[in-house]
Order: C-alpha cells, then structure tokens, then sequence
C-alpha cells in the first residue's frame, strides 16, 4: 500500500499570530513528510501566507486560499476539500497543534485497518503547559449522539464524500459534529487512536451573556443534529438539556413495552430490586427500540449512594470488572459513565433485556461457560454479530445476594474461544486507563 498523502485543512478566523506559529511549528515537526497544508483564511487583513511560508518553504506542502465570502466554517472547509489531493483530510484547528507522531500514527492506522474515519485521544494547552488528558474508548454511539466527546481532530478518507457529501453550511458550530453523524449513519467505519495526538488550546474567556450566547448557540445545535437523527431513524425520543451545556440527556420512550412482549426477554435474579420497576422497563424496552440494540442493562447500586457497577469492563484476559465501582452516586464519572446511558461490553444481567430475536438467532447462552463468562460470551457474540450492548443510566437496581462468579474451568473455555478478540481489549475502555477495580480514573 502506498503511503497516504495527508491534505490537513486549517480555518483561520480572529487569528493569534503567537498561537498559530506554534500550529504551524507542529505541523512543520512531522515525522511524516507526505502531506500539504491548506490554509483558508478568514481574516479582514492577515500576514499569514508569509508566516505560513516561514515555516513550510516548499511550494508543494502549502495551498493558501484568502476566503471571499465570510459564510462559515464549513463553507471555509467545503472549499479546503475543492483544493485538496490528498487520499485522507486531516482537520486542525488554528490555535492547537499536534503531537509530532500524529500523521505517522493516522498512516499506521490506515495501512492496518484501511480506516475511514479516524480520531484520537487529546489533552489541552493552558499557559503553555499540556494539562487535562482526555483518553477515550472506541467509537461509542450511544455516547456520542449524546456528546461530543470525540472533538473536532478528525481524519477521514476523502473519497467517503462522495457518499456522505461536503459538510452542510447550515450549521454554524456543529458542522464537522454534523458530519460524522451522517457518515456514520452512511455506513462509514469510525475508528479511534489511543494515542494523544492533538493537543487543544483552552483560551480564557469572558464570563458574560454575550459568550454564553454563543455557547448555547453551538450546544443547541449539537442537540438538534442528535434530535434529527433520530427522528430520521422513526424513533421517539426525549431530549433533557444540562445547565452547564456539557451533554444532553436522550430518552427514548419505550411506554409501550407491556404491548411488546413477544419481542425482548427479561432476565431478573430474584434478589434483584429494581427502583421504579414500570418506569425502568419503559426506559430500558426504549433503548431496545433501535434496531442495532440487542442487549440493555443499568446500574447496581451497593447502597443508596454507593455505585456497584456501571455496567462491565474485561481485559485481555477476560476477567471482567464492575466499572465505577464503589464511585459516588452523584459523580458524573469519567466520560459520563456513570451520567449518560451509552455503549458498553457488558452489563449486569442480573437485570437486563436481550431482544428476544437476536437471542434465538445466536442460539441462547453457552452453557459450557459460568457467571461472567457466560455473560461475556453472550456480549462478544452480540458484537460479532454486529449489534450494540447497552447500559441505561436512569435504571437503578440492587442486588442483595450478587452470584456471577466463574471459575478456571470456565474462564479458560472463554479464551480458547475469544483469545483474539480478547488480546484487543475493551473497545469502551481506554488502554491509558487503569485495568482493575480501580477503573475509570486518572
């Protein structure tokens, strides 16, 4: 395979001279040479066409274009993707810069995995200093139409427009958000780095209406791309809104579910207590309700205000973990685990749901495997199969006598069958993050 060319797309609007040749140094840095800088610029008077050739003198690594229209971001990016020759488009913001290892890093994904879309772990810049790491799992659906939590650091492959198209000029903040909703929505595969290859800069800002203004502005459109996607699915769902414009909360209504009963199966230990039992079968059926959903599970409590898991994680072994456990009940959690209903490996099953035609298609359970193992080989082949696990939140439960215990026996069947699938990790948990039941913490 040849090694991809990198055209990497930069707006540049209200620019900081200082930042910006911090960006450019980054980029001149790369350890990756085959790649071209488009610099679209956005600025009434600007010097940065020469300071951008200070730091990359050849006249093929540079495509400089001084904007006529003053439309938007992505009308700024749509003409980036006129200019660009490259096989896969790099997105980077003005102000941040890259690891030296980023490009070299995107083309060792794309020769391994022949990525579509790619992103990355990233921390930020505060006065100078590389602060606040921020390590992600694997592409999370639930999560992200939630969220925005994988950024706007972006690598994907240019020919993937001619399916999903250029970005849509009616959003004015959430277009590249926009943009890997409907790629994903496409077909398109979404892979992630667990590297930090991009480095954010956090720029004090005024605390006054104007700029909550123009936040709301961009957390109420993230809202409605969410809102719209899932209208496009025929799915009815409640969007809850936060304060503090960090998430928003879906809920899908699954009121219905005593009407549906030929369609999920219900496992419940008889230990288990499940708080607002009619309630939490609504929440957790609506979940079900989409059609790349097979299994839904929720929260276990130890106590009123002490977390026994947030659904499951496994290592390469696969022993299995209760996430968030012995967490604080009011405490988001990191990436929202414990906060918003999202992807997960695995959940409890001493409460869940399975749909009911994905379980006969995948013949039940092994019965060769015991307690976690079973549970995980259910989980795998779920994934395999191409369908999503699910953990709803909102869904609280107890479970007074807890037994999901497996033994040696058990757990060397699970690795002679998943071994491989094993040795690759949780793909909702972070390798930079520690394994154990200290999970989930920096």
């Amino acid at each position: 395979m040849d090694r991809p060319l990198f055209s990497i797309l930069v707006w540049t609007i209200g620019t900081n001279l200082d930042y910006y040749r911090e960006f450019l140094s980054s980029i001149a840095e790369q350890d990756y040479d085959n790649f071209q800088l488009i610099v679209l610029d956005d600025n009434a008077v600007s010097e940065l066409e020469t300071i951008t050739k200070e730091f990359l003198p050849e006249n093929d690594k540079v495509i400089y274009r001084k904007l006529k229209k003053h439309n938007s971001r992505a009308y700024a990016l749509n003409i980036g993707l006129h200019f660009a020759t490259g096989d896969y488009i790099v997105l980077g913001g003005q102000h941040d810069t890259f690891s030296p290892i980023a490009l070299s890093k995107l083309a060792e994904k794309i020769e391994a995995d022949d990525s579509e879309i790619i992103y990355s772990d990233h921390d930020e810049l505060i006065a100078g200093n590389r602060m606040n790491p921020h390590f992600k799992s694997d592409f999370n659906k639930g999560l992200f139409l939630q969220t925005n939590y994988i950024g706007e650091f972006i690598c994907f492959k240019k020919s993937i427009i001619t399916k999903a198209g250029k970005f849509d000029e009616k959003w004015q903040s959430a277009d590249i958000y926009e943009y890997i909703v409907r790629a994903m929505e496409v077909g398109f595969k979404i892979d992630h780095i667990p590297v930090l290859l991009f480095h954010r800069r956090m720029i004090e800002v005024p605390s006054n209406s104007s700029y909550r203004k123009i936040m709301e502005q961009a957390y109420n459109e993230h809202r409605a791309v969410s809102k719209e996607y899932f209208r496009r699915q025929g799915l009815k769902v409640n969007i809850l809104s936060d304060p503090g414009l960090r998430y928003w909360r879906t809920e899908f209504d699954g009121s219905d579910y005593k009407l549906k009963k030929k369609e999920y199966i219900v496992l419940r230990n008889k230990s288990v207590k499940v708080h607002s039992p009619k309630k939490a079968m609504a929440k957790m059926y609506g979940q079900l309700k989409q059609k790349d959903v097979a299994v839904v599970g929720c929260k276990f409590m130890q106590s009123t205000f002490t977390v026994a898991n947030a659904g499951y994680i496994y290592d390469t072994n696969g022993i299995t973990y209760p996430a968030c456990y012995r967490e604080k009940s009011y405490q988001d959690g990191y990436d929202y685990r414990q906060l918003l209903s999202q992807d997960v490996s695995l959940v409890d099953f001493g409460f869940c749901l399975l749909d009911e035609n994905v379980y006969r298609h995948l013949h039940g359970f092994n019965t060769e495997l015991t307690g976690m193992d079973m549970f995980l080989d259910y989980c795998l082949r779920v994934e395999k199969a191409g369908y999503r696990v699910v953990y709803e939140s909102s869904v609280v439960a107890r479970d007074k006598e807890p037994e999901q215990v497996s033994n040696e026996v058990s757990n060397a069947r699970l690795v002679d069958i998943w071994g491989e699938r094993l040795e690759i990790g949780d793909q909702y948990y972070n390798e930079n993050l520690p394994m154990g039941m200290d999970n989930y913490s920096l």
